[in-house]
């Protein structure tokens, strides 16, 4: 057990120094492997640096204490933007090299969210260069899978890539029941996320 959690405190966040350590060479490599290792359009690879940058500033100037007893800090990059989770280990696995196989957290809190720009559909297409017709049948086509209608207009968030000709993984998660969703389908009762395989 002692091994355990030394390994556990070895490589997870619990520091705020470590966080930013952590954001800082995430920024590095979305700045120069991007586009190469990500796939990402030169247009996206921007943005998420602007985003990271923000992020990396607002953690800078945010109070965050030293972590013990399998607490550790979680970020994430998402199509609505990055945020910062303060999370509890309640089950983890090493395999005899000493590296993760298996995490599972059973508290998760929201500590800092960095929102993404949302774009018009004009401003979508000028960004990705191509024409309002365009985008109009990427949504019809749920193509942009980010986009939201909002009061009868559609917004795509700036961190959307154009799509492209193949599948791409995607999570779905929610932060509330939605009732018309399990009555639908029973077995995604209690369920917050869904994962492709």
């Amino acid at each position: 057990m002692r091994k355990k959690f030394q390994l556990f405190m070895d490589n997870e966040i619990t520091t705020k120094e470590e966080l930013l350590y952590s954001i800082a060479g995430y920024l590095e490599h979305c700045r120069t492997d991007g586009v190469l290792e990500e796939g990402w359009s030169q247009v996206k690879s921007e943005a998420v640096v602007k985003i990271c940058q923000h992020f990396y500033q607002q953690v800078q100037d945010s109070a965050l204490p030293t972590l013990h007893d399998w607490w550790y800090y979680n970020y994430s990059l998402t199509s609505a933007g990055m945020c910062l989770e303060l999370c509890h280990c309640d089950e983890i696995s090493y395999d005899s090299n000493g590296e993760k196989m298996e995490q599972q957290a059973d508290q998760v809190y929201l500590l800092l969210q960095v929102n993404s720009s949302l774009l018009s559909i004009a401003q979508f297409a000028q960004h990705h260069g191509v024409t309002v017709p365009t985008v109009q049948r990427w949504l019809r086509r749920g193509r942009l899978r980010s986009a939201q209608l909002i009061e009868g207009d559609w917004r795509i968030p700036d961190l959307a890539d154009r799509p492209g000709r193949t599948f791409m993984p995607v999570t779905y998660s929610w932060n509330e029941e939605i009732p018309e969703l399990q009555t639908q389908f029973g077995f995604l009762k209690g369920v917050h996320q869904l994962l492709p395989l």
